[in-house]
């Protein structure tokens, strides 16, 4: 994206649907950021019927550039209009419930991209909070870098997209918003490794709020296991199309589908199974039972051989 001079340096993104119970508290972290440099924070809402909006606009007014929906587009459409909409070299994006762990966060994630030019994306570990036991737990990750290799393999992602440049004008990744309505994850994941490595700095900064209760908007209080086993489905078959052939997906599969389907089987039974055919293609469920029986063999870690680069990426051949 061509940066003109009175554009800000970073976008804060943050997607709401009913979190007025929430959303002062993150807005609050965004506010309190200690920074050298200029932001705008869009606030996405997706026709909230609680008063979000209505509290945001009482009392941020103006610091808070708000894009209302007229109706529900779901996470990534709005996600991904709001992207489209930010005006900063950087976007960071939050959920309108949760917040910022600390007071650095932008200006370290931002400080290193300035230094990193060959690096698109940076964050950190987050701090899960599990707002119906009260309890907190940081999640530390053993690496410091995560690549498309490593997707592909399987290494499990144990933190948030984080701060990534903007280049969304120009490249318009609409498969973003073209698969499930309300989990972006595997899209997201995948767009910001075709351009470059990850960053995990060793430090938390985000925490990420866990909420089951009854009347709560969440992904996870809105969602069974059967419907979070097909939200990642369509995500993995819009970024397959995208890649035109280039990954081979089947063993980051794996990992995404496994905790839905055993935690579906284990409520439901094994006679349940059939109805996962509801959401996974016949070839998919084969590949995942077959990769399954070869992590047994082999102490349950996954074979070398299904790793090697070559079955993961395909080289582009000379004509």
């Amino acid at each position: 994206m061509i940066q003109r001079e009175q554009d800000p340096m970073l976008s804060i993104v943050v997607y709401t649907y009913n979190h007025k119970k929430y959303i002062d508290t993150c807005l609050e972290s965004i506010f309190g950021q200690q920074t050298e440099f200029s932001y705008e924070v869009l606030l996405a809402d997706d026709a909230s019927t609680d008063g979000t909006v209505q509290i945001v606009r009482k009392k941020y007014g103006d610091r808070v550039r708000v894009l209302e929906r007229s109706e529900n587009l779901g996470l990534c459409r709005n996600m991904y209009d709001a992207f489209m909409q930010a005006r900063g070299k950087y976007i960071y994006d939050c959920a309108g419930d949760d917040y910022l762990s600390t007071e650095h966060v932008f200006q370290k994630l931002t400080g290193y991209l300035e230094e990193h030019e060959d690096i698109f994306s940076v964050t950190g570990w987050n701090e899960d909070y599990n707002v119906e036991k009260g309890t907190k737990s940081v999640g530390e990750v053993p690496y410091t870098e995560y690549t498309m290799l490593d997707f592909l393999r399987g290494v499990r992602v144990r933190f948030f997209s984080g701060m990534i440049r903007n280049t969304f004008r120009e490249d318009k990744p609409e498969y973003i918003c073209k698969a499930s309505r309300n989990n972006e994850e595997v899209q997201i994941w995948y767009y910001a490794l075709t351009k470059s490595k990850k960053v995990i700095l060793p430090e938390c900064v985000y925490t990420y709020c866990f909420r089951n209760e009854g009347g709560s908007e969440s992904y996870n209080a809105t969602r069974d296991f059967l419907q979070m086993l097909g939200d990642y489905a369509k995500g993995f078959h819009a970024v397959e199309k995208a890649a035109g052939g280039k990954y081979n997906f089947k063993l980051a599969k794996v990992t995404y589908y496994s905790g839905c389907i055993d935690y579906y089987i284990q409520s439901n039974g094994w006679k349940s199974v059939l109805n996962l055919l509801r959401v996974l293609r016949p070839g998919e469920l084969f590949s995942f039972a077959w990769i399954k029986f070869l992590m047994k063999l082999n102490h349950r870690k996954m074979p070398a051989f299904l790793m090697r680069e070559d079955r993961l990426i395909r080289k582009k051949t000379a004509d």
